[in-house]
């Protein structure tokens, strides 16, 4: 922390300037010089009030701000040039890109698949079968060939087990759907960025169509080297690129 007045000041305006200018957050500014909350907010907003009778830090405050627009467009740019690589890789390879989204090759999915409708028919045999022991035990019952405590015993453990198999075969089926469903959109993503290889501008349609949404992770490492993660979320999987800037 600043010792003197003049650190102090300095250092109020290096703050100021790192979230006018660079856009930082005030999470990632609290964390790396220790500052408590609303300190940020508290000399941002001195800065601005100042800035108002100030002429050269009115002309500051609006250099700031033009960096920082400059710095959105560049990043805007970065996302259109993400979304050009991604059109080249679909129409270069669009099995291997839609592997990719999924995390799995098509051959290995399908045998996934079989594998586990395989087992969830066996399931399906088994709660059939269980509902043939529970007429037949009501019908042990009524005839007198079981008695009542060895028909309770039997009957709870029979519906035991259907409940769980029913829980089962419902949870595989809906994990089931979703895998056939992915493997769809993967396909259907693939043939609908192939017709952005030559974008050149990133509007809202674009964005709509392609992006469910845009995640800016931000680190500071040992070395005060500050790293800019961005998730780009394609609607199906996060293709992440990461800048490194240093601060």
């Amino acid at each position: 922390m600043p010792k003197t007045k003049v650190d102090e000041l300095e250092f109020k305006k290096k703050i100021v300037q790192l979230y006018l200018e660079q856009g930082r957050t005030i999470k990632s500014l609290n964390e790396e010089y220790q500052l408590g909350d609303g300190t940020v907010r508290k000399w941002v907003r001195a800065f601005r009030e100042e800035c108002e009778t100030n002429p050269d830090l009115y002309h500051t405050k609006n250099l700031y701000e033009e960096n920082r627009k400059l710095r959105r467009e560049l990043e805007e740019k970065k996302k259109e040039i993400k979304i050009r690589e991604c059109a080249v890789a679909a129409l270069t390879d669009s099995e291997a890109v839609a592997d990719r989204l999924t995390n799995t090759c098509e051959a290995e999915q399908k045998g996934q698949r079989e594998a586990m409708e395989r087992t969830l028919a066996k399931d399906e045999e088994r709660i059939e079968v269980l509902e043939k022991m529970v007429l037949r035990l009501y019908e042990d019952m009524v005839a007198g060939r079981i008695t009542d405590a060895n028909f309770n015993l039997l009957l709870e453990k029979t519906q035991k087990e259907q409940a769980e198999l029913k829980a089962k075969v419902e949870k595989g089926r809906k994990h089931l759907a979703d895998e056939i469903r992915l493997a769809v959109d993967a396909r259907q993503w693939v043939e609908s960025i192939q017709e952005y290889r030559d974008i050149t501008e990133l509007d809202a349609s674009t964005l709509n169509r392609l992006i469910k949404e845009i995640v800016v992770h931000e680190t500071i490492g040992s070395d005060k080297t500050r790293h800019i993660s961005i998730e780009i979320h394609f609607n199906l999987k996060p293709i992440p690129e990461v800048e490194q800037v240093t601060g």
